[in-house]
């Protein structure tokens, strides 16, 4: 029974980016609950601690919107250079390594 990949691929990207989107979506909630509160309360632990919940806010912002991204270049620019395999390549390995 021959693999075809293609399909697989089409079924599984926008699986994966969904909940990839779900996922920073609700990390991105609960570092921005943490900072407004730190904020307005003025009461970080540490500067360490805040300086890493901030920087968590920016990673879930960044996942979600660049997810958002390849998923709508997915269905639309399939043959663009801008969403190729490349390109996510890239991205999902900066993504890593801000996580």
């Amino acid at each position: 029974m021959p693999v075809n990949v293609d399909t697989h691929v089409k079924r599984g990207h926008p699986i994966v980016f969904g909940l990839l989107i779900l996922f920073s979506l609700i990390e991105w909630i609960q570092c921005a609950v943490l900072v407004a509160s730190y904020n307005h309360h003025n009461d970080y632990p540490s500067d360490s601690i805040r300086d890493r919940v901030r920087f968590l806010l920016f990673c879930g912002l960044w996942t979600f919107v660049f997810s958002i991204a390849y998923i709508v270049g997915f269905f639309k620019a399939t043959s663009s250079f801008a969403f190729s395999i490349a390109s996510h390549a890239v991205w999902i390995f900066v993504t890593w390594v801000f996580w």
